[in-house]
């Protein structure tokens, strides 16, 4: 079981996992204590979780974005249904 983390540390992890930079987060658990990777990150899992409960109006929202791929795919999309109707109306 790796030593207890300082609260300076703790404070730079919390920060980052509010600043939505989880990955950051379990990097800096790992240099911290020299945990493995899972460890960490169910450690960090852990902390995020307490804290989202204790302050929820100090992470951001989850991203509702759908993403680059899917705009573009609705926009070709309807450009060939336009074009599709416009061979048909011209044809």
């Amino acid at each position: 079981m790796p030593d207890p983390i300082p609260d300076d540390k703790i404070a730079e992890i919390s920060a980052a996992l509010q600043q939505g930079r989880k990955i950051y987060a379990i990097k800096l658990y790992r240099q911290f204590t020299g945990s493995q990777l899972k460890d960490a990150k169910e450690a960090v899992e852990a902390l995020e979780a307490d804290l989202r409960a204790q302050f929820p109006d100090k992470f951001p929202p989850p991203s509702t974005a759908k993403g680059c791929s899917s705009t573009a795919a609705t926009f070709f999309l309807a450009t060939g249904l336009i074009a599709y109707g416009l061979v048909k109306y011209f044809a």
